[in-house]
């Protein structure tokens, strides 16, 4: 059976046993957590003394990294793969707040802006702010750098977490989430940012106060904490 070592969540992993005397028999491919907990399953015929079959990565609603294990199982004879390590789709990193003169909109409402929006278009490295005062009917934007696991543009669909965060001391050294938003991102044929805007509401909370977003991969539960370098600048909200 191949050696199978390393995928991210939305890639191809090719499987590939070899199997002699059974073309047109049906080949099971178990895949397993470590523990032996049923994860998924896949199954190929045999062809020219080979069973192939494609698996798009899933680590469903288990914590990454996930080692899983392959078994191919044909009659009563199986064979194992080697581990199978699923890891983070990329990486994230120097999110910062945009300049943005616009306002309007449903309060609390954050939008995940298209690559073609003129928002993102005209942005430049001057554009990223690391620190302003917002006010109520103002649109904050964000922007953040993504990459693929191999350092180039981030491809296909993953779901970014935007967690806002307030300010629980008058130091704004430490926070408590307020409200988490999940947006899914279409990379599409390649992506190196994405921008998204935030409208401005008091989500109940008594200005003045600070306040900053978290912007993080959508984390199955286990998952480590988010690395500083995913959480923008501190930004105040005055009375």
């Amino acid at each position: 059976m191949s050696e199978i070592q390393r995928a991210h969540p939305t890639e191809i992993v090719d499987v590939v046993v070899d199997v002699d005397n059974g073309d047109g028999l049906a080949v099971v491919f178990a895949i397993t957590t470590l523990d032996g907990e049923a994860h998924d399953s896949i199954t190929a015929t045999v062809r020219s003394g080979v069973a192939r079959a494609r698996w798009k990565a899933d680590a469903k609603d288990k914590a990454l990294p996930l080692e899983l294990v392959f078994t191919a199982s044909l009659g009563e004879s199986s064979v194992k793969a080697k581990s199978l390590i699923l890891g983070p789709p990329g990486t994230i990193s120097t999110p910062a707040w945009l300049l943005l003169a616009e306002t309007g909109g449903t309060p609390g409402a954050l939008t995940v802006l298209e690559p073609t929006d003129t928002l993102v278009i005209d942005q430049n490295p001057a554009s990223r702010a690391p620190y302003r005062s917002f006010h109520p009917g103002e649109n904050v934007g964000l922007l953040v750098d993504v990459k693929a696991p191999d350092g180039g543009p981030l491809k296909g669909t993953v779901d970014l977490v935007f967690d806002l965060q307030k300010a629980t001391n008058e130091a704004a050294t430490e926070y408590k989430s307020v409200k988490k938003y999940t947006r899914s991102v279409d990379g599409g044929a390649g992506v190196t940012q994405v921008a998204a805007k935030w409208a401005w509401d008091t989500m109940g909370e008594t200005a003045p106060y600070y306040f900053r977003f978290v912007v993080q991969w959508a984390r199955r539960p286990g998952e480590d904490a988010t690395p500083e370098d995913q959480k923008t600048p501190k930004t105040s909200v005055p009375a």
